[in-house]
């Protein structure tokens, strides 16, 4: 029972911090992505906003500025 009290315990705390790493690692990859998209390296910042969508698929920020992009690269079947 001792065991079962910890984990019912840790098990709050150890998926926030889950989540905060997975958070941090989406808005790193968004910031990458935004940087590319800001230096004209277009394709690469699509793929950085596609990895950013993998992980988090509901990330409206990165579906926006992967069609900024896409309109960049003049890609209007994709947009």
């Amino acid at each position: 029972m001792n065991y079962l009290k910890r984990i019912l315990i840790l098990y709050p705390i150890l998926l926030f911090n889950f989540h905060q790493l997975i958070a941090q690692d989406v808005l790193d990859l968004l910031n990458t992505a935004d940087s590319l998209l800001a230096e004209g390296k277009i394709t690469e910042s699509i793929q950085y906003y596609e990895k950013v969508i993998k992980t988090e698929p509901k990330h409206f920020i990165a579906y926006n500025n992967m069609a900024i992009a896409w309109l960049r690269a003049k890609d209007y079947e994709q947009g």
